[in-house]
């Protein structure tokens, strides 16, 4: 954090002992560890791995956004993980004999997450927690939908609107 000081007509702006300009020109690194790196790029290559750049990244982003909401678990790996109500909140948990077949794709997904971390990519979701395909009409309650990339419709929880 950095304030800057009153500028005065005589001199120019005054900047605070310890401010480091150059760090804030430069995009921060999210901060989020490997292994979470690593969840999130299993958890959505196994969610959306044949879909475009634009939709690998929307389900890579949700998956994120869900660390920064209390209803659910704190770190992606654990997201990934959680079930509620006896449900696993990601289809691919529940088949733990699942591979990566398709190496081809899941370096595409892993170049794009990468991305996403490496630039702190802001989320254009909109702050979107949930997702399904387009294929699928879950009865889901209380929640608002933001829109649709690539092959999947995303959704808010209608009190965080």
């Amino acid at each position: 954090m950095f304030t800057l000081l009153p500028m005065s007509a005589a001199a120019p702006a005054v900047v605070q002992p310890g401010f480091n300009y150059e760090s804030v020109k430069q995009k921060k690194k999210m901060l989020i560890s490997d292994e979470d790196i690593s969840c999130l790029i299993t958890a959505t290559y196994f969610e959306n791995k044949d879909d475009t750049d634009i939709g690998i990244k929307a389900v890579a982003h949700t998956i994120v956004n869900r660390t920064h909401d209390g209803r659910f678990k704190p770190t992606v790996c654990q997201t990934v993980k959680q079930r509620v109500g006896g449900h696993w909140q990601f289809s691919y948990q529940a088949d733990k004999r699942r591979k990566i077949s398709e190496p081809e794709a899941y370096r595409n997904v892993s170049r794009l997450v990468h991305y996403i971390v490496d630039n702190n990519e802001p989320d254009f979701t909109h702050g979107a927690v949930m997702f399904h395909n387009r294929r699928v009409h879950p009865r889901w309650k209380n929640t608002v939908r933001i829109g649709s990339f690539g092959q999947h419709v995303y959704y808010k929880l209608r009190r965080d609107i």
